[in-house]
């Protein structure tokens, strides 16, 4: 519409700049303004292929998961990565559920198949003969409840690449860093707490280097500690 004629262009991706500002609206609890700003823009800060799959996680659904995961274009490795993470995680909820048979097909169907060296293969194996807190204990695991598939949906988004899905407080990282290169070219900021005025670049008044003698030492012979 006739607003957008009067914005300058931008030298970033105009759709990815508003993906970074949607996840930040996001992270602040601002749930609302992130909805309408979606609405406007066109833009999700996430696509509805990462959105199905976190559903699909969370309603332990891993087949339709893994399906979506492929569905990503993510390459060779990072997919086949997604698919072990996938297959442990629900090899050990039918552990957790004391439904063996079925663990036991799961490793020798889902997971063998993959190629997992034989240490790993081993040490899942060794997991049939462990039962409640000594399951998760031994698997380093979360359990099968809604913490441990939050925690297997931050494995699976951290192999995610950032065109797929923005890393975590991205805006806040920009602005550190902006901040950080500020300082490091600031000549003459010598405090010890770091720069973190928004509003205004890094600056320090010309007070803040010494300008004048502390003490002066004289006939000593060698080095002088302080």
């Amino acid at each position: 519409d006739g607003a957008h004629d009067t914005v300058p262009e931008l030298p970033w991706s105009r759709e990815t700049y508003t993906r970074v500002i949607l996840q930040a609206l996001h992270e602040l609890g601002y749930r609302r303004s992130a909805m309408e700003l979606e609405q406007e823009a066109g833009v999700l800060v996430n696509s509805i292929e990462v959105q199905s799959l976190e559903q699909a996680v969370m309603d332990g659904e891993f087949g339709v998961a893994e399906s979506l995961v492929e569905a990503l274009g993510l390459d060779d490795s990072k997919t086949k990565r997604c698919r072990f993470i996938l297959r442990r995680h629900k090899y050990l909820e039918l552990l957790e559920q004391d439904k063996c048979a079925s663990a036991m097909q799961c490793l020798q169907a889902d997971i063998t198949p993959l190629g997992s060296d034989p240490a790993t293969l081993h040490a899942l194996a060794a997991l049939l003969v462990c039962q409640g807190p000594a399951l998760k204990e031994k698997a380093q695991w979360h359990g099968g409840g809604p913490g441990g598939r939050h925690e297997l949906l931050k494995a699976l988004k951290s192999l995610l690449p950032p065109s797929v899905l923005l890393p975590p407080r991205r805006l806040q990282t920009l602005t550190q860093q902006a901040l950080q290169h500020q300082m490091e070219h600031c000549v003459r900021y010598n405090h010890v707490e770091p720069w973190s005025d928004l509003l205004q670049d890094c600056f320090a008044a010309e007070d803040r280097i010494p300008s004048h003698t502390v003490m002066r030492l004289d006939h000593h012979t060698d080095e002088v500690w302080f």
